[in-house]
């Protein structure tokens, strides 16, 4: 069983999607928020928290879409600083199956700590 946080980069990019509302690449990720390589491959575990989802793909000789999107609950959690959601997630590896959260929760504030200037992240100053 693997204990895995909600990190200052996820929560970064969970508001760079909420905030401009698109669905993005995660090497577009990558690039606007000038993060190090493969740093953007780790935030897709928010899915587990039911803040993003990967967005459908449409072709077939990939085995995903590489695209991501906020849910609503990703964006109220993102714009609202006040909105607490569990701090870690439990996985059993291999596949990553999901079994459960961290009792403790944080806000958005919490989860990005002093690593992203949230101010800044909701102005759409990404990097």
């Amino acid at each position: 069983m693997y204990r895995r946080p909600m990190t200052a980069s996820s929560a970064a990019i969970l508001t760079l999607l909420a905030v401009t509302g698109e669905q993005l690449h995660i090497d577009e990720i990558a690039e606007l928020m000038h993060l190090p390589n493969g740093e953007q491959r780790r935030f897709g575990i928010l899915h587990h928290w039911g803040l993003v989802e990967r967005v459908e793909n449409e072709e077939t000789r990939k085995r995903t879409s590489g695209v991501w999107k906020a849910t609503p609950w990703g964006i109220r959690f993102a714009k609202n600083p006040t909105n607490r959601a569990p701090s870690h997630v439990f996985l059993r590896s291999p596949g990553d199956t999901f079994l459960g959260f961290e009792e403790t929760t944080v806000t958005v504030l919490d989860a990005l700590r002093d690593q992203f200037d949230y101010p800044a992240l909701m102005r759409g100053e990404w990097g």
